[in-house]
């Protein structure tokens, strides 16, 4: 089943809800969502909502906004940012959505504690976050530069021995041999 079929009460306020048993209500939706039947007027008569008191204009007005909130979730899913971009994308929203709501005269103020709220707890997250991404690139640094530092150490003491081993070499090169 479509995912996008997959509505709530919550996200309407229609009466189909209650004269529509749900196993009927959830073919129906999936049926909106796919348009199959193409037009509302043919899922309306196909699911018999006559029989079921429902009016044509109500079944109307819920299937635009099924429809209306299919297409809104499928294209959050396709627009859902990468993972790694959430932590820096979050705190812009939710300042955006506080100042827009700071902007409205109707907004409560606990709507604006929330966004408020919500908004120090994603800056505050980013903040750590940053913070713990900077600390693991300098312990990955150091590890680094100590590699670098033993690597450096074994050159100059291979260095070392071979040039022991010219001068070994030479002295030996001197001494004639007592043959």
């Amino acid at each position: 089943m479509n995912q996008s079929s997959q509505f709530t009460k919550h996200d309407t306020n229609s009466s189909i809800f209650e004269k529509l048993p749900a196993d009927q209500r959830q073919k129906l939706n999936q049926a909106i969502v796919d348009r199959d039947p193409p037009t509302l007027k043919a899922a309306y008569e196909r699911f018999r909502l006559d029989k079921h008191q429902i009016s044509l204009s109500a079944f109307y007005r819920y299937a635009r906004r099924r429809r209306s909130l299919a297409t809104a979730r499928d294209l959050a899913e396709m627009t859902l940012p990468d993972e790694a971009q959430v932590p820096d994308m979050l705190p812009k929203l939710l300042a955006q959505r506080l100042l827009d709501a700071l902007a409205d005269e109707s907004a409560s103020p606990r709507t604006v504690k929330r966004l408020t709220d919500a908004w120090r707890v994603a800056v505050r997250t980013k903040h750590d976050l940053d913070t713990h991404f900077l600390r693991l690139a300098a312990v990955k640094k150091r590890e680094k530069n100590r590699d670098i530092d033993k690597l450096c150490n074994i050159t100059k003491r291979f260095a070392k021995i071979v040039k022991q081993d010219n001068q070994n070499l030479q002295m030996r090169s001197r001494i004639p041999d007592r043959q």
